[in-house]
């Protein structure tokens, strides 16, 4: 019997203790849930905190630098409109690994040449190549299947930061790009991707740092900085598609990186055209209102515009944008998510009641799966994010003017 009662008092202290570590366990969860959708909020707001003043910075430098009559300062602006894409790219770099590492994160899956994919990244290193006095050097095997289905963006975005980085801190050397084919599996390719460079090397004590956040490595040289974001993305990418990363490197040798990723093999008979570049001619004569609160970013996109003689009208906030759509003829209305007295989600919902058929682009600072979701949900046709390519905006433009059925513009959306 004492034996009986000892186990059962036992017993009552272990479920005692477990509910407690349980109620523990719930509540660190909840804390864990609340930093979580906290860090989101705070990236969100930094992203349209900072990419709403670039955008007017670049946007403005871009417009000036076309000006001939500044042809002296030219220098100047180019100078400016570098530092305000440099700060871009930090707030980008941020971005990008907060949605790495959220649920916001989606895998793409299209088919791709890899030798196009290759020879257009090589290609966008040219000025530095030249600058820098390097030779590039690209090497698929003969074996290696050349068209692929997978996500192409994350695998770009890799092949970019390790080939960017090989460019910057290499001068008078070389930089090597080799695919190799290490199996075949039911259509599923093992492939091995190496960058080498003859530049400065890495001492061994400091390797295990680079894939840290914002750890920037000194060189021998010293003349690059960067905001030490670019590896911490090329590990978490490679990670993502379930392949491994290793450097190797020796001081005065170069370095070396070398990652494995599985990827599938299609056939060239898959790969679906690329949108065409449209005819930014279809833009003349057009009348378009740009529902825009910051006077700057309505100078930009007014100018912008302007220079393809395209009509503009301006509304500082969504109430505005309904009443001039109400009473005027637009072809397409480029509305801002985040204004006073009534944003553009409400503002579209409006619209929509009584205007089915025209086009609304939103045009956004913040990129989050969950505004994408309330933007098309409200009726929109597509996004801008800010700041932009003045190309791809005019093409975005035109494309949403076309007769091309704007449910289809959703998806590629």
């Amino acid at each position: 019997m004492v034996v009986t009662y000892q186990s059962n008092l036992k017993k009552q202290q272990l479920v005692k203790d477990l509910q407690q570590k349980n109620k523990q366990y719930l509540i660190a969860k909840r804390k864990s849930e609340e930093f979580t959708k906290s860090k989101a909020k705070f990236y969100a707001t930094v992203s349209h905190e900072l990419r709403t003043p670039l955008y007017g910075v670049i946007g403005l430098s871009s417009i000036l630098l076309e000006n001939k009559e500044l042809k002296k300062h030219k220098k100047d602006l180019k100078s400016l409109k570098f530092s305000a894409n440099y700060l871009l790219a930090l707030v980008n770099d941020l971005l990008h690994i907060n949605k790495i590492e959220s649920e916001g994160f989606v895998e793409e899956n299209i088919h791709f040449n890899l030798k196009d994919l290759v020879s257009i990244i090589i290609s966008s290193f040219e000025y530095i190549r030249i600058q820098h006095k390097n030779t590039i050097h690209v090497k698929i095997a003969k074996n290696a299947p050349i068209v692929l289905k997978g996500n192409s963006v994350s695998l770009s975005q890799i092949l970019m930061n390790l080939i960017g980085n090989a460019c910057k801190f290499t001068e008078k050397g070389s930089i090597n790009l080799e695919v190799d084919l290490l199996s075949i599996n039911n259509d599923i390719a093992k492939l091995q991707f190496i960058v080498r460079d003859t530049g400065p090397g890495i001492e061994k004590n400091k390797i295990d740092q680079i894939f840290n956040e914002f750890t920037q490595i000194e060189t021998l040289s010293s003349t690059y900085q960067g905001t030490g974001l670019g590896l911490p993305i090329v590990k978490k990418l490679v990670e993502k598609a379930n392949g491994n990363i290793t450097v190797n490197s020796e001081i005065g040798k170069g370095t070396t990186f070398k990652f494995i990723i599985d990827i599938a093999i299609s056939s060239e008979s898959q790969i679906q055209t690329s949108v065409p570049v449209l005819d930014f001619e279809k833009l003349d004569g057009k009348k378009i209102l740009i529902v825009e609160d910051n006077r700057i970013n309505q100078t930009v996109t007014k100018r912008i515009l302007e220079s393809s003689n395209v009509t503009c009208d301006i509304a500082q906030n969504g109430e505005e944008a309904i009443q001039k759509v109400s009473k005027s003829y637009f072809d397409l209305i480029l509305m801002d998510i985040n204004m006073p007295i009534k944003n553009g989600i409400d503002a579209t919902k409006e619209i929509r009641m009584f205007n089915k058929t025209i086009p609304i682009i939103a045009l956004t600072a913040v990129e989050i799966e969950e505004q994408r979701h309330q933007i098309f949900e409200s009726g929109m046709d597509d996004i801008i994010l800010k700041p932009y390519d003045i190309d791809r905006f005019k093409n975005t433009i035109t494309q949403n003017l076309s007769t091309k059925p704007r449910e289809e513009l959703k998806k590629l959306g």
